[in-house]
């Protein structure tokens, strides 16, 4: 489950440039920005954490003779839209003409080709590069923009797959009973994959404990999530799952949680309101044809010139 995050306006990041720069007479600056992102537990297992894109940029900037500026990332969150990256939207607001934007993979940018294209054009003419790593590439020549865009094709095609993949996987659960989605913290299957969620009364106690910490007032303001993360971790609280440490993303989920559906789905109930919905319809169908039957035939031709009229007017 990804942390909710405010949609925000990025009409302003995109303007249609009547002057564009023409990346040929950009002097170009030694100042760049990197940007990071993970969106699953999974690819920071598979060593696409935010500490590794981190380091990588910045041994890279190193061999390129550039200096890093700033380093903006987006935890917890999707590729798939810019409108719910702040870390994004705040280094495309910041990086200016002649500078340099680093990625490690292409995919940390953008899993949209749409918004890849959009982000690409609208860079390019502010005259500004992308860099990425992984796929050794930049937008400074034709050759790099044309990888760019195969690139971000073939990402969209995998991100679309790999989502009709698990829909599918969703839907064979569900047609079995199972409980489909993330368990929670705080909560955990009570007897097997079927079964419905109870409660874990420790994990309760610190979900109670966080919400009661976020209310602290602080210089006049509700306490941060960081700040909450930092006490959980002096303290040797335990997090969620193979977490080791509380993070700002993990206090801001289970802060902001409203409701957790504890009932899995009974294979016993499936399709019974379609039925019933399905009956509803044969009775009314058979009450207006015994009302049609019970007529004569002079009261069904009135009863069709009546409608006809109100046709009409």
């Amino acid at each position: 489950m990804e942390p909710e995050v405010k949609k925000q306006d990025i009409s302003h990041l995109f303007s249609r440039r009547k002057n564009r720069v023409k990346i040929e007479t950009v002097v170009w600056s030694t100042k760049c920005y990197g940007y990071i992102r993970v969106s699953t537990k999974k690819q920071e297992e598979e060593g696409m954490s935010l500490e590794v894109q981190e380091k990588k940029i910045r041994a890279w900037a190193v061999t390129q003779d550039l200096e890093i500026a700033e380093i903006f990332k987006d935890e917890g969150i999707s590729g798939k839209n810019i409108e719910h990256r702040p870390g994004l939207i705040s280094v495309l607001e910041r990086i200016k003409t002649g500078e340099t934007l680093v990625v490690m993979a292409f995919s940390r940018l953008s899993r949209s080709a749409r918004d890849f294209l959009n982000i690409a054009d609208e860079l390019d003419g502010r005259g500004v590069r992308i860099a990425v790593m992984k796929e050794k590439f930049d937008t400074t020549d034709a050759y790099g923009r044309f990888t760019a865009t195969m690139f971000s094709a073939l990402s969209q095609l995998e991100r679309e797959i790999t989502s009709d993949r698990v829909k599918d996987c969703m839907a064979v659960k569900k047609e079995k009973g199972e409980f489909v989605g993330r368990i929670p913290f705080g909560w955990r299957l009570s007897n097997g994959p079927q079964s419905d969620l109870e409660e874990i009364p420790e994990e309760q106690a610190i979900i109670k404990k966080i919400k009661t910490m976020r209310k602290e007032i602080i210089k006049g303001k509700e306490r941060s999530y960081e700040s909450i993360a930092i006490q959980l971790n002096k303290e040797g609280v335990k997090p969620s799952g193979k977490s080791k440490a509380w993070t700002h993303t993990s206090v801001l989920r289970i802060e902001q949680r409203v409701g957790v559906i504890t009932k899995g789905r009974d294979p016993n109930e499936r399709g019974k309101k379609h039925k019933q919905k399905a009956i509803e319809k044969k009775e009314e169908l058979k009450t207006d044809t015994d009302v049609l039957l019970q007529q004569s035939p002079a009261d069904v031709s009135l009863n069709q010139e009546k409608k006809l009229d109100a046709q009409k007017e």
